[in-house]
């Protein structure tokens, strides 16, 4: 039977702060954020549907046109909330997520295998089309399950470096178990209640500071929790990045 939530059954890496992974650990709680507010503009956007289409920016209606857009893009996509992961933590393509997501290389990465564990059922492989347009034309051919899983696992091929996977929460579930979560304030945010047994590798990277590595270890040795520890380094022989295993001795040293 084909899987149309492209279903994610290996490891995956959150790209983080110290401080939030630390929030993440004490709370208990993983932060998914609302569709709308990624930076990528055509990430969960109604430009992938047939709702609207609005040619000219230049329109003396822009502002109606920006405000209807928000609006249906509010009602459509408003109720999904996402958790972003990576493939991949070490290759050539993390390069850029480090820089990005680990704040130039200074934060941390970890580890979920989603083969050992079922949390939230798994993540979804976002897909990379070459030509959004016409995989537009063609998603709109397919069944109204399929188009919302499109849209909602699609991006540009710029940003296909990411390798990205999402766990995906839609508040108008029915089996959504609301004792679980809790949404903030402005309504950017869910948190969802996650096991810290579920962190099976900790990653530092190139330039995180020794004492956020003791804080980090000192937190998850307080919860009796011992995941792998590896530190990221530049290989000299090939100025590429990789990274080194590290024991809980050589991180407190």
């Amino acid at each position: 039977m084909r899987d149309i939530y492209q279903t994610h059954n290996g490891k995956a890496y959150r790209f983080l702060t110290f401080e939030g992974f630390h929030q993440t650990m004490m709370n208990q709680t993983l932060r998914f954020t609302q569709s709308g507010n990624f930076n990528d503009p055509l990430d969960l956007s109604l430009f992938l549907t047939n709702l609207v289409d609005i040619e000219d920016p230049n329109s003396q209606n822009l502002d109606i046109g920006r405000t209807l857009l928000d609006h249906f893009q509010k009602k459509m996509f408003g109720t999904a909330y996402l958790c972003c992961f990576c493939k991949e933590y070490k290759s050539a393509d993390s390069y850029l997520m480090w820089a990005h997501y680990g704040k130039s290389h200074s934060q941390m990465c970890f580890e979920i295998d989603f083969g050992t564990t079922k949390y939230l059922g798994g993540p979804s492989t976002v897909s990379y089309p070459p030509d959004l347009v016409e995989y537009k034309n063609e998603l709109l051919k397919k069944s109204s399950e399929e188009k919302g899983i499109g849209w909602v696992l699609t991006k540009s091929k710029i940003w296909e470096h990411e390798k990205e996977v999402r766990l995906i929460i839609d508040i108008t579930h029915e089996k959504l178990d609301f004792s679980n979560l809790s949404i903030s304030e402005n309504g950017v945010h869910l948190f969802y209640n996650f096991p810290p047994t579920n962190v099976t590798k900790i990653i530092f990277g190139v330039n995180s500071q020794r004492h956020e590595e003791i804080k980090t270890l000192r937190l998850m040795q307080s919860m009796n929790l011992h995941p792998k520890y590896e530190k990221m380094i530049i290989r000299t022989s090939d100025l590429t990045l990789d990274s080194i295993p590290l024991n809980e001795k050589e991180i407190d040293r």
